[in-house]
């Protein structure tokens, strides 16, 4: 994600939050052409991958790409977590679906196993 450029108001709340030991503080932020990164120290790509997704949920983002998702589950009212344009179905750029496009321009013959 890109950095959000922020005034010195924003900075200083941010080390308010950091002093906090608060999860608002974490993020990248752009201050006079300088870049300022706040995260955990030695934290897990588990744990990352969980804090991004958190976020992305709760911003109705997409958790795979960060697109704005707008379809609701009927069943339940919630967002769903993906964008309409990376389910399964997704389509290449010239408008037939992926998979179809793949078997068709492979030309390679299929892989056969040796006992």
């Amino acid at each position: 994600m890109e950095p959000k450029k922020i005034p010195v108001q924003v900075l200083q709340a941010v080390f308010k939050d950091l002093a906090k030991g608060s999860e608002k503080a974490v993020g990248t932020y752009l201050y006079k052409g300088y870049r300022i990164q706040v995260s955990r120290y030695q934290s897990s790509g588990t744990e990352r991958s969980a804090q991004l997704y958190k976020r992305r949920r709760e911003n109705g983002l997409c958790v795979r790409c960060g697109a704005k998702v707008t379809k609701k589950n009927p069943s339940t009212g919630k967002l769903y977590r993906l964008a309409t344009s990376i389910g399964r179905k997704s389509t290449v750029p010239d408008g037939t679906p992926a998979v179809v496009r793949r078997r068709t321009t492979a030309g390679v013959p299929p892989i056969t196993r040796h006992a």
